[in-house]
C-alpha cells in the first residue's frame, strides 16, 4: 500500500527492493543487507524507495533472517515504515540547530564587543581618574573632581552592565 506495488510484483519481480531503491542508496542498502545476512542477526536499514507513482519515500526497514529447521538462512522477513516526514523534521531540526549555534556565536561576539568597547573603556577611565586623584594630594578641589568623575563613570558602567545583562 505504501509504495503502490502489488504483492505479485513483490514476489515475481527479481530484486524489486533494490530496483526501487534510490540510486544513491543502493550500494549502502546492498552492503547493509549483506551484513545482516552474514551475521544472521536482525537489523535496521534507512534508505529511499521510489513508489510506483514516482514519489520518493524515506523508509526504515526492520529485518530479521528466516532460518529453516536446520538453521540455514533461507530469507528475510521484516517491516518497512514510511519515515519521510520524520526525516524531513530531522533535517529541519538540524538546520535550526545550526542556525541557533550561529546566533549564539553572533550574540557572544556582540556581548564581548559591548563589554570591551563600552565597559572596558569605562573601567580604564575609572582607574586613570583614581590614579590622578591619588597622585595629586595637595589639590583637594582637583581630587574631588576626579572622584566625581569616577562616581559618574562607575554609575554609567553599572547601567551599561544592567543593559547588557537585560539584552
Amino acid at each position: 500500500n505504501m509504495l503502490g506495488y502489488t504483492a505479485d510484483e513483490w514476489l515475481s519481480v527479481p530484486n524489486l527492493p533494490i530496483a526501487i531503491t534510490h540510486k544513491d542508496d543502493r550500494e549502502s542498502f546492498a552492503r547493509e543487507m549483506a551484513a545482516i545476512l552474514k551475521s544472521g542477526n536482525e537489523g535496521v536499514l534507512r534508505f529511499r524507495w521510489q513508489a510506483r507513482n514516482g514519489k520518493l519515500l524515506w523508509v526504515e526497514a526492520h529485518v530479521a533472517v528466516i532460518r529453516d529447521e536446520l538453521g540455514t538462512i533461507i530469507g528475510l522477513r521484516g517491516v518497512t515504515m514510511d519515515v519521510t516526514e520524520r526525516k524531513r523534521d530531522e533535517e529541519v531540526l538540524q538546520k535550526l540547530s545550526g542556525r541557533l549555534l550561529t546566533l549564539r556565536d553572533e550574540e557572544q561576539r556582540r556581548v564581548a564587543a559591548e563589554l570591551h568597547d563600552g565597559l572596558g573603556q569605562s573601567l580604564a577611565i575609572i582607574k586613570n581618574r583614581a590614579l590622578i586623584g591619588m597622585r595629586d594630594k595637595t589639590n583637594e578641589v582637583q581630587s574631588m573632581e576626579q572622584f566625581k568623575e569616577i562616581a559618574a563613570t562607575a554609575t554609567s558602567s553599572i547601567l551599561e552592565v544592567r543593559s547588557i545583562a537585560h539584552n
